[in-house]
């Protein structure tokens, strides 16, 4: 038999090695979902029988973690839960699922993550947290604010309340983020984004890589850090800033999971409570009966343990909130960077120092507290005000039923007319 010559032997060993790459760096979303199993199976198997038992399988992540031992992907210790406000900024690396965070970025050839978010990052060198703020920028705000009334004006494309909030804030999403117009497309890639992390923070052993975002997030990705980006928006302000375009895509992603999934769980029950906030004081107190997120979380000083800070009790200790009428920094505050335009304020919150900030009660803890106090805390305020100009009644039934909104275990209403 005659062999093949000795190019075609070359050849065909640069093939192999070319598609056992590709096969490698394709399959990491797979080797994930493997090692997720195995970690769910050493640390969480009684967790999971014994929820089984009791009949508590659909109670999610927050609460399974409130009644019994369980130990996140990516920590080797149960989780502990605290009364403490979250304010060591040196306990952020990683401090949630690492699964979800693994699931939503995108990785080298040797599984090395490319980029990564202010909001996972213990770092805070090199003006970290004042960069992101140019995206936050008052005219900026005015400008996602314009597009608002469009996006609630938007004909409806699901019968649920919920599904029907998560496509207008899907939207807004895009605009806050790239500035342009979003095609149906766009919004739907930023909805699966919500609905993957949904279903993975409060399953069991399943993790899957057949997700319909993770199978594309690598078009994804590439179709934006080929385009433009229309201003003012997010990703123009950040990469004046010095953002390079991974960590602009992490912060983005990260975005999705703590204001797209957020907002969706205020305009959900603003629609179905029928409730309007005329002021940032309005908007404040609300948020303060009912924490969006309800926890933040951080990591504990070893690495082994994520620790859950529970914010939906720390509030309830907390007073009426009064904001004043005008910003309460400007330039006399402590540590004013005039690049930025940004001050730390007397318990350490960095913020753009002509937006007001509400620092009376240490106990207000929606958006965390010192200098770990959430960089759109204002955007948030401005938002649920602008909507309620434009919000009218919707005529909606209980149905029956829940669904995860990120970690809220919401009713299900649908609308009963289309006129919406």
């Amino acid at each position: 038999m005659k062999k093949p010559s000795t190019e075609k032997r070359i050849a065909l060993g640069i093939f192999i090695t070319v598609v056992v790459s590709l096969m490698y760096h394709m399959s990491y979303d797979a080797r994930l979902n493997s090692k997720f199993i195995i970690h769910q199976l050493y640390h969480n198997r009684d967790t999971f029988l014994n929820a089984i038992a009791n009949g508590e399988t659909n109670i999610g992540i927050v609460e399974l973690a409130k009644r019994y031992s369980l130990t996140p992907y990516g920590f080797s210790k149960p989780t502990i839960w605290t009364m403490d406000l979250p304010l060591n900024t040196f306990q952020k690396n990683d401090a949630m699922p690492v699964n979800i965070i693994e699931n939503l970025l995108l990785h080298d050839f040797y599984g090395r993550r490319l980029g990564t978010s202010l909001f996972i990052s213990s770092v805070r060198t090199n003006d970290k947290k004042e960069k992101y703020l140019q995206g936050v920028k008052n005219e900026y705000i005015d400008f996602y604010m314009s597009k608002i009334k469009h996006a609630l004006d938007k004909p409806p494309v699901d019968q649920y309340v919920h599904r029907q909030a998560l496509y207008i804030n899907s939207y807004l999403t895009w605009i806050v983020h790239f500035g342009d117009e979003p095609s149906e497309h766009g919004i739907k890639t930023i909805m699966s984004m919500c609905d993957m992390m949904s279903r993975q923070l409060n399953g069991t052993y399943i993790q899957s890589a057949f997700e319909p975002y993770v199978l594309n997030k690598l078009g994804f990705y590439k179709y934006l850090k080929t385009r433009e980006y229309k201003d003012p928006c997010c990703f123009n302000a950040w990469a004046a800033a010095g953002y390079s375009f991974d960590d602009m895509f992490a912060e983005f992603a990260h975005n999705v999971f703590g204001m797209t999934i957020q907002w969706t769980y205020v305009l959900y029950r603003m629609m179905v409570e029928n409730v309007r906030t005329h002021d940032i004081s309005d908007a404040a107190n609300y948020l303060l009966s009912d924490p969006p997120a309800g926890v933040a979380t951080s990591r504990s000083k070893d690495g082994s343990t994520l620790v859950v800070h529970d914010l939906h009790n720390i509030c309830r200790r907390a007073k009426k909130v009064e904001f004043v009428n005008t910003p309460i920094c400007q330039s006399k505050c402590p540590f004013f960077k005039p690049k930025w335009t940004t001050a730390k304020s007397e318990t350490g919150c960095i913020v753009l120092s002509n937006q007001p900030l509400y620092e009376s009660d240490p106990n207000y803890a929606v958006f965390g507290s010192g200098e770990r106090r959430c960089p759109g805390e204002y955007l948030t305020y401005r938002f649920m005000v602008e909507v309620s100009k434009h919000l009218k009644p919707y005529d909606i039934t209980l149905t029956g039923g829940s669904e995860f909104i990120g970690v809220r275990n919401i009713k299900l209403y649908k609308f009963t007319t289309n006129d919406m």
